[in-house]
C-alpha cells in the first residue's frame, strides 16, 4: 500500500485498482451524447455523473438516461456517480431519490464509485451503505467502493473515525469550496490545512486522497498553475476538474517522472526489506550516509 501510495495514482474498487489522476465532472447534457470535448472527456482517467451541485432538478432525468447509455457514449470509462445529499431536517423528503440514483448507479457496469456528499460521520456514511446492500449486498463486496467529499467542519474532525470504521471508503476528496463557506476563510488560508488533514488521514488508512477543483475553467492560466503547483506539494496525486481540456494539463502535473518513480522504487524497497530509513536510530538527524535523499 505504501508503495502504491508513493508511486501510482491508484485508487481501489472492491476488486481491482485503475489509474486515478483525473476525475472530471460531466454536465447533464454531456452524458447524452459525443460532443466537440469527446477526446479530451476520453482523456480524463474518471468520469463523475452527477446528481448535486451540477445537476438542477429539471435535469434529473437527463443523468439517468445518460447513465444508461454510458457505455455507448464513453466506452470502457470508469465512472463515479456523487449522489444527493442526505436531508436531515426531512429524511422522507429525497429518500426515494438517493434510492433511485443508487439503482441506476448499480446497474451500470461502467459504476466503480458512488461519491458521496456532505458526510459529517460514521452513521450517515452507513445510511448510504445501508441503502446500497439493500438494492445489491453483493456491489461492495465485489465490484464498487465508495468515496466521499470531505467539506464539512464535521467531517474533517471525524474523518479518522470514518475512514477507521467503514474500509467500503476507498477515496477521499478535498471539499475545497464548500469547506471555505463553511469556515468563512479564503482558499490562500484554509486549502493547504485542509488539504493536508485528507491526506494525513488517508496516509493513516491506506486510502487516496483526491484534490479540490480548481477555481478556474481554463486549461492553462495563473488560477489554474497555482492550484496545480501548490496541490503537487502538498503531497497530492489526484484532482477533480470541471472541464474537459484540462484532462491533459492535470495528467501531466500528476504523473510521476520515470526517474523519480524509478529513484523511489530503490527506496521503497530497501526500507520495505530492511526498515533501514538512513538515518541513525535515535539521532533525530543524524544520517548513516549519504545516499538517504528527499525526492519530490
Amino acid at each position: 500500500m505504501a508503495a502504491n501510495q508513493m508511486l501510482k495514482s491508484l485508487l481501489s474498487s472492491a476488486q481491482r485498482s485503475h489509474l486515478a489522476r483525473t476525475h472530471l465532472f460531466i454536465t447533464p447534457r454531456g452524458t447524452l451524447k459525443r460532443n466537440k470535448f469527446w477526446t479530451e472527456t476520453m482523456e480524463s482517467d474518471i468520469l463523475v455523473y452527477d446528481f448535486q451541485d451540477g445537476c438542477s432538478p429539471k435535469e434529473r432525468g437527463t443523468v439517468f438516461k445518460g447513465l444508461g447509455r454510458a457505455n455507448l457514449v464513453y466506452p470502457n470509462k470508469d465512472l463515479t456517480v456523487r449522489l444527493t445529499e442526505l436531508e436531515r431536517n426531512d429524511p422522507t423528503c429525497n429518500g426515494n431519490r438517493i434510492y433511485d440514483e443508487i439503482k441506476a448507479s448499480l446497474e451500470q457496469k461502467q459504476v466503480y464509485w458512488l461519491m458521496l456528499p456532505m458526510c459529517n460521520d460514521v452513521q450517515d456514511v452507513k445510511e448510504y451503505i445501508q441503502i446500497i446492500d439493500k438494492l445489491n449486498p453483493q456491489w461492495l463486496k465485489y465490484h464498487g467502493s465508495l468515496q466521499m467529499i470531505c467539506e464539512t467542519p464535521k467531517c474533517r474532525h471525524n474523518l479518522y473515525d470514518i475512514l477507521g470504521e467503514v474500509p467500503e471508503v476507498q477515496g477521499v476528496i478535498v471539499g475545497g469550496v464548500d469547506y471555505l463557506r463553511f469556515a468563512q476563510g479564503t482558499t490562500e488560508d484554509l486549502l493547504g490545512k485542509l488539504r493536508w488533514d485528507v491526506l494525513n488521514a488517508c496516509l493513516y488508512h491506506g486510502r487516496f486522497a483526491i484534490d479540490s477543483p480548481p477555481m478556474s475553467l481554463s486549461s492553462d492560466d495563473s488560477t489554474i498553475q497555482w492550484h496545480l503547483q501548490s496541490a503537487h506539494s502538498h503531497g497530492l496525486r489526484s484532482g477533480v476538474i470541471l472541464h474537459p481540456q484540462q484532462s491533459a494539463t492535470f495528467n501531466h502535473q500528476f504523473t510521476p517522472r520515470l526517474e523519480d518513480v524509478q529513484a523511489a522504487e530503490d527506496l521503497v524497497h530497501t526500507w520495505l526489506s530492511t526498515r533501514d530509513t538512513g538515518y541513525l536510530r535515535g539521532s533525530g538527524n543524524g544520517k548513516l550516509n549519504h545516499t538517504h535523499t528527499h525526492t519530490h
